[in-house]
């Protein structure tokens, strides 16, 4: 291929795909109000997925306080190292079950 076709097939395909993001980009409105279910509240219909640990109620021991003390929040960082520490330990634990169930000629179990 020559070098002119080259650039010109870079050229197309620039001219196409950049202005892509921005035509999904939307204005923001200025006279928007939330939706409201009939007795007033915010309606909050729609699709909730388990993908995270997010909560969507306020834990019960966190009902009267605006704000973690220094020594919660260094608990609070040190926790998700110890739960990730923990899962890697069971899986590593798992997929040693499984590689001696399939040496020793068993059929492996499944686990979910």
């Amino acid at each position: 291929m020559s070098p002119r076709v080259l650039i010109l097939v870079g050229a197309l395909i620039a001219v196409v795909v950049i202005p892509v993001p921005v035509a999904g980009q939307q204005s923001p409105a200025t006279n928007w109000t939330p939706s409201r279910t009939a007795w007033g509240d915010p309606d909050l219909q729609g699709v909730y997925t388990f993908s995270t640990q997010t909560p969507v109620e306020r834990p019960k021991e966190l009902a009267g306080k605006a704000f973690y003390t220094e020594a919660e929040l260094r608990n609070w960082r040190r926790e998700p190292r110890q739960h990730a520490d923990r899962v890697r330990t069971v899986m590593w634990i798992r997929r040693r079950r499984r590689a001696a169930m399939m040496l020793s000629g068993r059929p492996a179990r499944v686990e979910g």
